[in-house]
């Protein structure tokens, strides 16, 4: 979130420094080699090498390790990088798909039919969906325990423990693991419904135009700064 100074601040010398270790990286996954905006990275070496993490195999994770120590030539994991990030595209949206909607009011409820390590990044997309928080797992049939990850517009994670039907949720306020019993979930449901009142996140607005009166210089004070903008500070058309 670029609204964050600290992440704000990592960013910006972290882009100014890169490790000659990563710069083939940077060059290959990026969008044509932007190193200066930061949906570049988003977008290009950070969705490649989580791709890789989430659906390759330990020596691939090893060579990328060994790649990233410059202990190795980096062409072929590179390579691999870019393969799995198409394997992951296809096969997350297959599974964005098939995901059982077993809730959708104040939040959604989600249920996966297999496993998968792509959890989290289905969440994802499901929350671009629905604008709402999102709740995504599976059930362990012996256990009776529903768990997975959250992905949500707002901050999340408080609301959710706050309830004290769940069994934990670890991470971020925003992006976490999570499980419940399943006998509670009508219980969980309720207490969101009375608690959770909206999910749109507020927005800044640097100024707001008809579209017969943008003006030009707005289109170059976006490009002038477009380092910046990222989750958390977008641009809007």
């Amino acid at each position: 979130d670029m609204t964050s100074e600290e992440n704000y601040t990592f960013t910006k010398w972290g882009k100014e420094r890169i490790h000659p270790n990563l710069v083939p990286f940077v060059e290959e996954l990026n969008r044509d080699g932007d190193t200066v905006s930061c949906r570049s990275y988003s977008y290009g070496i950070i969705t490649c090498i989580n791709s890789l993490i989430r659906l390759g195999t330990l020596e691939d994770k090893q060579e990328l390790f060994q790649a990233l120590c410059g202990e190795i030539d980096p062409t072929d994991i590179i390579a691999k990088c870019k393969s799995y990030h198409t394997k992951q595209q296809t096969q997350s949206k297959q599974m964005v798909e098939d995901v059982e909607i077993v809730n959708n009011s104040s939040v959604v409820i989600g249920r996966l039919t297999e496993k998968t390590t792509m959890t989290g990044l289905i969440a994802g997309k499901l929350m671009s969906k629905y604008n709402k928080p999102i709740l995504l797992g599976r059930v362990n049939e012996d256990s009776g325990e529903f768990s997975g990850s959250v992905r949500s517009p707002i901050d999340f994670k408080d609301i959710l423990a706050d309830s004290e039907l769940t069994n934990y949720q670890i991470g971020h306020s925003m992006a976490y693991g999570f499980a419940y019993p399943l006998s509670n979930e009508q219980s969980i449901i309720d207490y969101l419904d009375m608690v959770v009142s909206d999910c749109e996140p507020l927005r800044d607005v640097l100024c707001s135009c008809r579209l017969n009166t943008i003006p030009n210089s707005l289109f170059s004070f976006v490009e002038s700064y477009k380092h910046i903008f990222a989750k958390g500070l977008d641009t809007y058309n």
